[in-house]
């Protein structure tokens, strides 16, 4: 079967763009492209820090682009649990430590491409 869809090589092509809008003066929008990851995070309009909340979500997101998992979807979903729920910890104690940040939050979507001969993808959203 070398010519079957199962036998071809999948790729993930990707961008991102943003765009400030026409309300706010900042955006609050951080994404992240890569050959495995993509992902966006949202810093909740109008709340303190959104901005700093959405990037750092990202950063923590992004170290799965380069982990190799060898295909394995549970180890993906584990590590996209783990990066989310550290995000949120590093929110909070920023938050904590400049009160001007504090209330900050943003939401967070991600799909990761955990296979390249097998159409696997491992999806999650946080809002």
């Amino acid at each position: 079967m070398p010519n079957s869809v199962a036998s071809q090589t999948l790729f993930l092509y990707s961008t991102t763009v943003s765009d400030v809008g026409t309300v706010r003066s900042n955006n609050q929008d951080s994404a992240f492209a890569g050959e495995h990851l993509i992902a966006i995070c949202d810093g909740m309009g109008g709340h303190a820090g959104g901005d700093t909340a959405s990037t750092i979500a990202i950063r923590s997101l992004a170290h799965i682009e380069h982990d190799d998992v060898n295909g394995d979807v549970s180890t993906v979903a584990r590590m996209m649990e783990t990066s989310v729920m550290a995000a949120h910890d590093a929110i909070v104690g920023k938050a904590k430590r400049e009160r001007k940040l504090a209330g900050m939050g943003t939401t967070a979507t991600g799909c990761s491409r955990t296979s390249a001969t097998r159409a696997r993808t491992c999806c999650a959203t946080v809002a």
